[in-house]
């Protein structure tokens, strides 16, 4: 029990240690490309085509990834987050570092540079076949970068933009009349308390075919000492353990995502695992989560493509 109140006593003295609420990655030009690139791959699979409009869930310490696809030749990108971080002043730099690369053609960072980052690639290289160099001169030409970087600077300064909408927090916001062709997360679901109003609010938006890649953590966050031990945790030390965060991990397991996903209206298209090794057994799960089962307990991770149905009418 001991190994197990230290986790408790961090969680409880988080507000006093926490000075600004940060989420980490995102000020990173290079992560946010890496990031964007992985999710426009798994959507050209599905469609053959780069989203018009897409929404993100969970943005973190800056808009980079939203950044990233609109370089890529977004025309609307919707960032909805939990709360406004302070990294969003470094947003012209992460700017000016991603239009470096796209100039470029840089390869996407791999295994070497980010190795816990998912979902994996066949190949590193730079997607030259979705990103053809016609349609690189339409992305990348004076004038579409230009109303990039107004966009850029009006998010700064907290302003709305034509092209980039920030909503936060996302529960409060009238989110009516929103449509887009691609709704993404990375690593934010595991976040979400409430991820069933979560999962329904993806499908509100997206439009009949639109494509829901969502890259879910199911790691304890250093909160255990085995990276499955926080479903060892009955509910009182689980709530101490969480303590004075003002969001952690909601310890659901993946099949309970793809379940609300699919009753959202969301055909699975693909599930991708990642196996976590050295973890706690079934017999030390908690009562609250015994029902957890085995495939579940042992996913470290999981990737979820799927697409919005036709509403039946």
């Amino acid at each position: 029990m001991s190994g197990n109140w230290k986790y408790a006593k961090y969680g409880m003295l988080y507000k006093y240690r926490q000075k600004n609420l940060g989420t980490g990655g995102t000020c990173d030009a290079r992560y946010c490309y890496s990031v964007w690139m992985r999710h426009l791959i798994h959507y050209y699979e599905v469609t053959r085509q780069i989203p018009h409009s897409i929404a993100e869930f969970g943005p973190g310490d800056t808009i980079g990834v939203g950044v990233a696809a609109l370089l890529c030749g977004v025309n609307k990108y919707y960032a909805l987050d939990f709360v406004r971080y302070g990294g969003m002043r470094k947003i012209d730099i992460v700017f000016k570092q991603l239009l470096d690369m796209m100039r470029n053609k840089s390869d996407i960072p791999d295994d070497t540079e980010f190795p816990g980052l998912y979902p994996k690639l066949r190949s590193y290289t730079f997607p030259d076949w979705i990103l053809t160099d016609a349609i690189l001169r339409q992305c990348l030409n004076e004038d579409r970068i230009e109303t990039i970087r107004d966009a850029v600077m009006h998010v700064k300064k907290k302003q709305r933009s034509e092209i980039i909408c920030y909503l936060a927090p996302w529960w409060t916001e009238d989110i009516t009349g929103i449509k887009v062709d691609m709704v993404f997360s990375q690593a934010v679901f595991e976040h979400i308390d409430d991820y069933v109003n979560a999962h329904r609010i993806v499908a509100k938006i997206a439009r009949p075919g639109a494509v829901v890649s969502h890259q879910i953590d199911f790691s304890c966050h250093c909160c255990a000492e085995k990276w499955n031990g926080h479903w060892s945790y009955g509910r009182i030390m689980w709530k101490m353990v969480y303590g004075t965060r003002p969001y952690f991990l909601n310890r659901v397991p993946c099949s309970l995502h793809i379940r609300e996903m699919q009753r959202a209206g969301i055909q699975i298209i693909r599930v991708i695992r990642i196996k976590g090794r050295d973890g706690i057994g079934q017999e030390s799960v908690c009562r609250e989560w015994r029902k957890i089962n085995k495939r579940d307990l042992q996913t470290r991770g999981a990737y979820i493509i799927g697409v919005k149905t036709e509403r039946k009418k």
